[in-house]
């Protein structure tokens, strides 16, 4: 059996209420009136109300922040509300805080790797290297880059910011995090992922939740055990099941009809479902492993994970390169109608001209990590300046017997062109000329008297 963490006994937060000349107390706003919880190794306890309901004050209450008026915070059968400083510190260092507001929890002037370093600093002595390494573990943990030590809190998504947080509180290696809305600022599909990454985060490190929140199916898919608080009081207690499915109290109840409480499980799997009806795959593919199914359904599930965000950009780098030409040309199709569904824009990087040419209105030829021609589709197709686009152009096959023989010509001329005057398409030290706009967003990366005479023979 699991050995209980924190108990909190009758605790109580009242603010006076001052009015008249003298600045007299003529009462209280009783946020928390007198509350009992336990909470256990490893488990989420979830605490359920509406906006002041008393919930965030009570998260605050423990872990510092309020001041108690009264009431017992046990931790290790010590109260930490009269304990030593000394006792104080080792508490602070197992219990820590995910606040629901990322942006301004995180301090907008310190790089993330002093963020996440403070509470570190406050309980360890460690050396800047030491510190700088355990702050990159944390962020792998969280499944962020390590070059993030060096940006600020803007320079990240709020979902990204909210792992920040996460990180930060268990730098310490707490027993216990209160986590007071972690998620309501996030985006559903963005939750879902916070949600399920703090579920792991537990099981990895066994660390318990005090979960708050007034969304009652993030609760549910998080919480073992609720509450549900009101006007600074618990109004009920139980299991999950007995909450969810057999409510006593009327405000309970009242929660339970008004919220429509759609679980995160369902939400999540209800957005897979709709992803893969997009992408033209059944919805029973959501239980199925990727061997399961062909080349070309698993390229169109990984078409549905990409569009899953609702992006603006996809970078499509070579997607039907590994696929049959039957099944390559069904994907392309289905991309293209997935494009003008949702106005998604394609960076579409391939070998393949002939591909690029059904996908493409804007295309670029690169070489040697350089552009060395840009242009529209017709002008890279019909009529190609620089050397290296003319060699990819007449390496595509031909299908028509009657053009074969001409084409074959075509290509070895250009092969021996290209490599008879090397000295033509680059730098003395082997890079690749600057580009020179030659029409209407054509580009190409020639000789200004090259490009003369290559416009002279096209016209």
């Amino acid at each position: 059996m699991a050995d209980e963490i924190i108990e909190i006994k009758n605790l109580k937060v009242h603010y006076p209420i001052r009015s008249g000349f003298w600045n007299r107390v003529t009462g209280y706003v009783k946020a928390v009136d007198g509350i009992n919880l336990s909470i256990k190794e490893g488990e989420t306890y979830g605490l359920i109300g509406e906006s002041g309901s008393g919930k965030s004050t009570t998260g605050k209450a423990i872990v510092g922040v309020e001041k108690v008026t009264s009431g017992q915070i046990l931790y290790k059968g010590v109260d930490v509300t009269k304990a030593s400083n000394r006792k104080r510190l080792n508490y602070n260092k197992d219990v820590q805080m995910i606040f629901q507001d990322s942006m301004s929890s995180l301090n907008p002037r310190k790089r993330i790797e002093d963020i996440i370093a403070e509470p570190i600093r406050n309980f360890e002595n460690l050396t800047t290297d030491e510190e700088r390494k355990r702050v990159q573990e944390l962020l792998d943990i969280v499944g962020m880059p390590s070059d993030a030590i060096y940006k600020y809190p803007h320079e990240f998504s709020g979902g990204q910011r909210q792992r920040i947080g996460v990180a930060r509180a268990v730098a310490t290696h707490p027993k216990l995090i209160v986590a007071d809305e972690p998620t309501s600022a996030l985006d559903l599909s963005v939750q879902a992922q916070v949600l399920n990454f703090m579920k792991h985060i537990q099981q990895e490190y066994n660390i318990a939740y005090l979960f708050i929140s007034h969304d009652l199916g993030v609760v549910k898919h998080m919480s073992e055990d609720i509450a549900i608080m009101h006007r600074g009081r618990f109004v009920e207690i139980g299991k999950r099941d007995q909450i969810y499915k057999n409510p006593m109290h009327i405000y309970t109840k009242r929660l339970l009809s008004a919220i429509p409480v759609v679980d995160v499980e369902h939400r999540e799997q209800h957005k897979e479902e709709e992803l893969l009806d997009i992408v033209g795959m059944p919805s029973d593919a959501i239980y199925k492993y990727p061997h399961e199914f062909s080349g070309g359904q698993r390229q169109r599930i990984g078409v549905a994970r990409a569009v899953a965000t609702h992006p603006k950009l996809i970078v499509a780098d070579e997607p039907t390169s590994a696929l049959d030409l039957s099944v390559q040309a069904q994907v392309l199709n289905f991309m293209k109608h997935i494009q003008q569904e949702y106005n998604i824009a394609y960076l579409f990087i391939s070998h393949d001209l002939g591909v690029v040419k059904h996908m493409s209105e804007d295309i670029a030829i690169m070489h040697r990590g350089r552009f060395v021609e840009i242009g529209k589709r017709d002008q890279i197709y019909k009529n190609p300046m620089h050397i290296y686009t003319k060699r990819l152009l007449s390496a595509i096959p031909v299908v028509d017997v009657e053009h074969r023989e001409q084409h074959k010509e075509e290509r070895q001329r250009v092969e021996k062109e290209f490599l008879q005057d090397q000295d033509k398409w680059y730098e003395k030290d082997g890079r690749v000329l600057p580009l020179q706009k030659v029409g209407d967003r054509h580009f190409v990366a020639l000789p200004k008297e090259m490009i003369k005479q290559e416009l002279k023979e096209g016209e």
